[in-house]
């Protein structure tokens, strides 16, 4: 378990109970992605274990539908940078830019 994770999760059931369910959506989104590319590691001398590349894509490909159709301007922007940092974590710099 990461160290922040109790406070991540205090945050969602937070905004969950304000019934801001698009921001909800996003926090998700970004919890989801930061378990898959974040370094977890208990200690800098473990091992760092390969990000699972396939996940990530399908993710971008769900990400990228959610964006097309977000109304929210800030919500767009920040599912923007969600798609900036999965395709960079798997060095796909052509969809970085």
């Amino acid at each position: 378990m990461h160290k922040n994770d109790n406070l991540t999760d205090d945050f969602i059931k937070k905004v969950k109970s304000l019934g801001k369910q698009n921001a909800l959506n996003y926090l998700l989104s970004l919890k989801e992605i930061d378990n898959l590319i974040v370094d977890n590691r208990e200690s800098y001398w473990d091992e760092r274990k390969p990000i699972d590349t396939l996940k990530v894509k399908k993710f971008i490909s769900e990400i990228e539908g959610i964006f097309l159709n977000e109304k929210d301007d800030f919500l767009k922007e920040r599912y923007l940078y969600l798609l900036i940092k999965s395709s960079a974590s798997i060095k796909d710099y052509k969809n970085v830019i």
